[in-house]
C-alpha cells in the first residue's frame, strides 16, 4: 500500500513481507531513485522523495521471493 497519493516529499509503503529493495521509475521507465533495505522486516517504510520532479511514478518493491508494483503522483 502506498500513502499518501498524491505525494509531497514523503511516501509511506506498507507491506506484510520483508523488503530488500524499493525502486522508483518515471513514466518513461527510467530509474529515478533506489533504496536498499537489507532484509528489513519493518511493516512500514517512509521514503524521502524531496527533489523528485512532479509527475507520475511507478514504484517496485521486491525481495528474493516477490515483487509488488504500484503507481503514485508526485506533486
Amino acid at each position: 500500500m502506498l500513502a499518501p497519493n498524491p505525494v509531497v516529499d514523503k511516501l509511506t509503503i506498507s507491506v506484510d513481507d520483508r523488503i530488500d529493495r524499493i525502486q522508483i521509475y518515471n513514466i518513461k521507465g527510467q530509474l529515478q531513485k533506489e533504496f536498499q533495505m537489507y532484509n528489513s522486516n519493518k511493516k512500514k517504510h517512509l521514503l524521502n522523495l524531496v527533489g523528485l520532479k512532479q509527475g507520475i511514478y511507478i514504484v517496485i518493491v521486491s525481495n528474493d521471493v516477490f515483487q509488488m508494483q504500484g503507481k503514485f503522483v508526485n506533486l
